[in-house]
C-alpha cells in the first residue's frame, strides 16, 4: 500500500518538466561510473540574444557555443564544466549536497525523487 511520501513522489513525476523526468530516467539506467547529466540548450540565456542565426541543440552548437547551454542538475553553463556532471555527491544549484528535502516545488521534488530512486536502485528495491 503506498504511503504519503510515495504519493508525493508520483505527483512529482507527473508534474515535473520533461527535462527533469529525462534526468531521473537516466539515473535509473546509468552505470554509477558514467556521466549522468548532459548539457541542455538554455533558450532563455542572454547568450542567444546576440546570435543572429538559427540555433539548435546539436553537438555542433554545444561545442561552438557552450555558454548557451546549461547542466540541468547544477545550473552550470556548458563552458564551466568539461563533460557534464557525474553521478554521486556534487553541489547542486541550490548549494545542497546529498539528499534533498521534499518540497512542493516540482523541480525540487524531482531532484529528491532522483536521489531516492538512485538509493532504491543501489538496494535493489525499485518499487515505490
Amino acid at each position: 500500500m503506498p504511503n504519503h511520501q510515495d504519493e508525493e513522489i508520483v505527483h512529482a513525476i507527473a508534474s515535473a518538466p520533461s527535462s527533469i523526468v529525462r534526468i531521473v530516467l537516466r539515473a535509473l539506467c546509468a552505470d554509477e561510473e558514467t556521466k549522468l547529466h548532459d548539457m541542455e540548450i538554455d533558450f532563455d540565456s542572454d547568450f542567444w540574444a546576440d546570435c543572429g542565426e538559427e540555433y539548435d541543440d546539436t553537438p555542433f552548437w554545444r561545442e561552438q557555443n557552450p555558454d548557451g547551454f546549461t547542466i540541468p542538475c547544477c545550473g552550470e553553463t556548458g563552458s564551466s564544466v568539461d563533460e557534464g556532471c557525474t553521478m554521486g555527491k556534487h553541489r547542486a544549484a541550490d548549494g545542497k549536497r546529498g539528499r534533498y528535502e521534499y518540497s512542493k516545488n516540482p523541480n525540487r521534488m524531482a531532484a529528491a525523487l532522483e536521489a531516492e530512486l538512485r538509493a532504491k536502485e543501489r538496494t535493489g528495491n525499485l518499487f515505490l
